[in-house]
């Protein structure tokens, strides 16, 4: 479930909202190199997530609101990996929590019936995993732990929806999105009995969003009415 707080959609209002509990599910491919070698590492995968998106906003015209985001999101992943090198592969699964933080803009259909509107609503931006780390404990050996290095990925993002009206105050949201997420990112691996390696990622995500939202417009020009 999704809720927002937003003003009504005249020229020279605020928006303030949030995304609560948005689930978002993404599938992708990715393709690694060593410094050491020159195998290419290959991996397929799933992701899913849940996350808090809150947003703030302002009316430039009618029905045209921009303004900028800031997303806390857990993520929980599921990868298949395979090797130029041999015939072998591998599944791995990993969670983490990330940040991210970019400009959104969102435009209204139509006539303003007082029943509902379809909107569409774009967004860019960048993402930060300030606190991740993994750890291989295998059964036999030493393992190793990881941790990013020059991590810099950026998104573009589009959802369509429909706000239904309870009354004039009180809106229903519900919205389809797409998401398209680049990365390029070097993992530093420490092995503690070997000598440590850096692997540098390329990666594409498509992801794919679906939404459904409680929506309470606040007229900020009341007091200048006054």
């Amino acid at each position: 479930m999704t809720c927002l707080v937003f003003p009504q959609n005249k020229k020279g209002n605020l928006i303030i909202g949030t995304d609560v509990g948005s689930g978002s599910f993404y599938f992708g491919n990715s393709e690694s190199g060593s410094s050491t070698n020159s195998d290419v590492y290959k991996s397929s995968y799933t992701s899913f997530s849940l996350g808090v998106y809150p947003t703030i906003g302002y009316y430039f015209t009618d029905n045209l609101v921009a303004g900028t985001y800031f997303a806390a999101t857990f993520s929980t992943n599921k990868y298949k990996s395979s090797t130029t090198a041999n015939s072998s592969t591998s599944e791995s699964k990993s969670s983490y929590v990330y940040f991210s933080l970019g400009p959104f803009a969102r435009f209204y259909l139509g006539q303003d019936n007082g029943k509902g509107r379809l909107f569409v609503h774009v967004s860019a931006g960048f993402s930060l995993y300030p606190v991740y780390t993994y750890t291989y404990t295998p059964s036999d050996g030493s393992g190793y732990t990881s941790k990013y290095e020059k991590y810099f990925p950026w998104n573009l993002g589009l959802r369509i929806g429909y706000e239904h009206y309870l009354n004039t105050t009180i809106g229903l949201e519900f919205y389809i999105g797409y998401t398209y997420t680049h990365s390029k990112y070097d993992n530093a691996y420490d092995y503690p009995t070997a000598e440590d390696y850096t692997y540098n990622y390329a990666s594409n995500d498509n992801g794919i969003t679906i939404g459904a939202g409680l929506q309470i417009h606040l007229d900020s020009l009341l007091k200048k009415k006054k």
